[in-house]
């Protein structure tokens, strides 16, 4: 059985870790009101928030959530020769938007932007529950999704304790500008590095 985790920190689907979390302290996206397919991906309009997705290569997607405007879109490496963000296929349906690249699709639902991404054999990635998705906690964005039977995490920058960070719960900042404020961890589920 899958087990509901909270995730925190850059709204990047690269960043998992766990942390349960009081439902009534968050306060989610609402229902979808508008979506627009710009040159760097599709900007979507909720009732309580904003949200961005966009194709950083064929096997990468960003996800950006905000409840006012966003900041301007930059790479989060430091490496000079770092995807920049382009547009995604989008196709609007009953039930939200369909994304798709050469590697994976997804859906974007209407009711709180609860986001399912599959590869392009049908074989689901992530999936973010009924209670789940983008949500606001005071200014902290967060959103939950399913952790999957096996699955570990690693590679969150500068940490202590154990290895794998499954069922850890970490505050992610950075002061240093040097250094890249966006940990990249890695999920490893099923044999395969997400």
């Amino acid at each position: 059985m899958m087990r509901k985790r909270l995730l925190f920190g850059g709204l990047i689907l690269a960043v998992f870790f766990g942390l349960e979390l009081n439902a009534r302290a968050r306060a989610g996206l609402g229902r979808l009101l508008e979506s627009q397919v710009v040159s760097d991906g599709v900007l979507v309009q909720f009732e309580q928030g904003k949200m961005k997705l966009s194709k950083l290569g064929e096997g990468i997607l960003r996800v950006r959530a905000t409840r006012d405007n966003f900041e301007p879109d930059h790479s989060f490496a430091l490496w000079k020769q770092a995807p920049t963000p382009q547009a995604l296929s989008v196709e609007k349906t009953q039930e939200g938007l369909i994304f798709k690249t050469t590697l994976f699709w997804g859906k974007l639902g209407t009711d709180g932007g609860r986001i399912e991404i599959y590869d392009s054999s049908g074989r689901l990635l992530l999936k973010e529950p009924e209670d789940g998705g983008v949500f606001f906690e005071g200014d902290k964005p967060g959103v939950i999704r399913k952790i999957f039977p096996g699955e570990h995490f690693y590679g969150f920058g500068e940490k202590t304790g154990p290895f794998d960070k499954r069922g850890e719960r970490m505050i992610m900042w950075n002061t240093e500008y040097l250094f890249c404020s966006s940990p990249s961890p890695i999920s490893i589920w099923s044999g395969s590095l997400h």
